[in-house]
């Protein structure tokens, strides 16, 4: 079973030249684990982060992650990571001069899982 998966909630957004909208996906922590959350305090611990790529004629907002838990280290820190389920969204500005047409958006998480143990 993988550690953390990533699915995509909006299969399809259709806007209009000039609308803004927002793709959403749901980013799951395996059960006895936890990735550090996107911010993290210290250079020696790996932030979960999100790429874009897509071929839409638009502007990306910056991903907006879910809000953080706080979890103990066992060695006195206390780290913001996330647990279980949560919901990125993907902002969206379909450009005014954009050609009418189907374009796509992948969304690329990278995180460092880890169990109570590593």
């Amino acid at each position: 079973r993988d550690a953390v998966t990533l699915r995509a909630d909006t299969d399809t957004l259709t806007l209009a030249p000039g609308e803004s909208g927002a793709a959403t996906f749901t980013l799951t922590v395996a059960d006895g684990y936890h990735v550090n959350a996107n911010r993290v305090p210290r250079t020696d611990l790996v932030a979960t982060v999100a790429m874009i790529a897509t071929s839409a004629p638009a502007a990306i907002g910056a991903v907006r992650f879910p809000d953080a838990t706080d979890y103990n280290d066992g060695a006195g820190e206390t780290l913001s990571v996330y647990i279980g389920a949560g919901t990125l969204v993907l902002p969206v500005t379909v450009a005014a001069d954009a050609a009418p047409g189907t374009y796509s958006a992948t969304l690329t998480v990278r995180a460092q899982p880890c169990t109570d143990f590593e």
